[in-house]
């Protein structure tokens, strides 16, 4: 029974990485944390963390619980903490294979089978049961079965598009109504003029190209490099920037292949490694500056992306690569999509927003508007509700009088 007397609170506990942990899905969950508490007074939210081998954090007082991401028995005393503080009626998981322990994080599964309060699982990457993912991750075809079972023990799915929605409902037999499209959340921003921002950044006069995010191979950065020369011999002030650093928990080889190809290409002057992990005041604000963001990632079945959505929250002309996620948000005009792993294609999908200022503001303009949906407080919202929604099912009548109870933000 959901202890609905307590001044009418609703208690949401995230299982996900969180901050200081430098990782997008902690990105992701404080940002929606905060939006949630800004849309709903009456709220409490705690946090089970997921912490990788050999690191340790200083978390806030929200984490109530660390759990070591290869050890079993920590999976179940998470869920055992759930399960018996009265304060917590609904748990939202961040879902990614390698976030978690195990052989394609099966590890996950000790945590929602000894769970007895329902769990929204928000699956930030789905991978089809009829092929094998893509050799840039690391998931193995066990993620069919771990997949099923996540389905089976989550009373709700939340995916980002339309498209991950289909895939559970045709090829995993999931209930329409099991699944539900919330998409990325994105920054409420007002559109910037560039050029205050590259004076304040120190770029005055440049034509910005830039990537964020933490830097591993399947994000292709090399083949911007290899569209770079081009790029300059017809606009030599153009710079290129890298902002980010090297994964954590990949090897490192791949950001010094990426500096090895700068030297090798001889753009030194012209391409800019920011090797650090940016707060979100820093990403908008080289988001302002960017003339064009690119994302040339090469896996095709990525289902999300927190770079791209940013970007459209503050009106880019994005060129990106025909990802999953891309083609859903970019489609009618949004953007403009390139190859993969074709440095030709970005070259003229560059050159084009360059040399047509008109078509590019009509392009930002474009992503701008379509961002305005996805704002964090239109994300948030849309989980609160979905968070009443299950509970309302549960318990019809108490359900009635704990909603009338919660008092909702209006500004």
């Amino acid at each position: 029974m959901v202890d609905y007397a307590r001044k009418g609170q609703l208690g949401v506990c995230f299982f996900s990485s969180y901050p200081p942990r430098e990782c997008g899905i902690a990105t992701f969950t404080v940002a929606l944390k905060k939006a949630v508490e800004k849309k709903l007074s009456d709220i409490e939210l705690k946090i089970i963390a997921i912490e990788e081998p050999g690191q340790k954090y200083d978390y806030s007082g929200r984490v109530i619980k660390v759990v070591k991401r290869d050890r079993p028995e920590d999976y179940r005393e998470a869920a055992r903490i759930i399960n018996s503080d009265s304060s917590i009626d609904i748990v939202c998981l961040q879902h990614v294979f390698s976030l978690f322990g195990g052989k394609d994080g099966e590890l996950i599964l000790d945590f929602l089978k000894e769970l007895k309060k329902p769990c929204v699982t928000t699956m930030h990457m789905v991978y089809s049961p009829d092929k094998d993912p893509h050799d840039f991750e690391i998931v193995e075809t066990n993620h069919t079965k771990i997949t099923k079972e996540i389905i089976k023990y989550s009373a709700k799915l939340v995916v980002m598009i339309q498209p991950v929605a289909d895939l559970l409902v045709y090829k995993y037999g999931v209930p329409e109504d099991k699944v539900l499209v919330i998409p990325h959340g994105l920054p409420n921003v007002v559109r910037q003029d560039a050029r205050r921002y590259k004076d304040k950044l120190g770029f005055p006069e440049k034509r910005i190209i830039s990537t964020f995010g933490l830097i591993r191979q399947k994000k292709g950065l090399e083949y911007v490099l290899y569209a770079m020369p081009e790029i300059l011999k017809k606009y030599p002030n153009a710079v290129y920037l890298i902002l980010g650093e090297s994964h954590p928990t990949r090897p490192r080889d791949y950001y010094e292949f990426l500096q090895g190809e700068v030297k090798r290409l001889r753009i030194e002057q012209n391409v800019i490694f920011y090797e650090q992990y940016l707060t979100y005041k820093e990403i908008i604000q080289y988001l302002f500056a960017s003339d064009v963001f690119v994302t040339p990632y090469l896996v095709p079945e990525q289902t999300s992306s927190g770079v791209v959505a940013y970007a459209l929250g503050c009106g880019k002309a994005i060129v990106s690569s025909k990802f999953l996620y891309s083609k859903e948000v970019l489609d009618e005009g949004r953007g403009i999509l390139v190859d993969f792993k074709n440095s030709s294609q970005i070259y003229k999908a560059i050159d084009f927003l360059f040399s047509h200022p008109g078509e590019k503001g009509e392009i930002e303009k474009r992503a701008y508007e379509y961002g305005q949906e996805m704002i964090w407080e239109e994300v948030a919202m849309k989980y609160v509700e979905l968070f009443f929604d299950i509970l309302k099912s549960k318990e019809e009548k108490v359900w009635l009088r704990h909603i009338n109870q919660c008092q909702f933000k209006t500004h």
